[in-house]
């Protein structure tokens, strides 16, 4: 579903609707992202900033699960760094020093945003939401031009 709106001075604007099929994918989409930890860099952020389209329940539940993975993943590499022979120069252990470095971060930083959803300091609803993007809405140049 779409339609084309038009304003003078402005290119057209289509504006595309969602169906209930297309939002089971996209969440469907967003759980995958946030409970993997395979880490391609644009699906991680972009699960991350679309967070709201879960109920926080949901999304903590999906970033246990995340954090879960992490903590394997670090083990993994701590052992591979503990494994490694003695005499092997640093230079060669450098991509697992980073690793662990990133992994521990990322963990600590969805151990911070689980507790933050757990303690209620992080939540939203689907009428806060509507309410915020009313308040953004409104500040629209585009959408200005036309109320006026």
């Amino acid at each position: 579903m779409a339609q084309t709106e038009r304003v003078e001075g402005y290119p057209d604007r289509v504006v595309y609707g969602v169906t209930a099929a297309g939002r089971d994918a996209a969440r469907e989409w967003l759980r995958e992202m946030l409970r993997n930890t395979h880490n391609e860099y644009p699906d991680w952020l972009a699960a991350v900033s679309i967070l709201f389209a879960l109920h926080p329940d949901e999304a903590r539940a999906e970033l246990e699960a995340r954090a879960e993975k992490l903590v394997s993943e670090l083990a993994d590499t701590e052992a591979t760094l503990k494994g490694a022979p003695a005499e092997l120069p640093r230079l060669f252990l450098l991509e697992e020093e980073c690793r662990k470095a990133v992994v521990q971060a990322e963990l600590r930083w969805v151990r911070g945003v689980i507790a933050d959803l757990r303690e209620g300091r992080l939540t939203w609803s689907e009428q806060w939401l509507r309410e915020i993007a009313e308040t953004f809405k409104e500040a629209d140049p585009q959408d200005q031009q036309e109320r006026g």
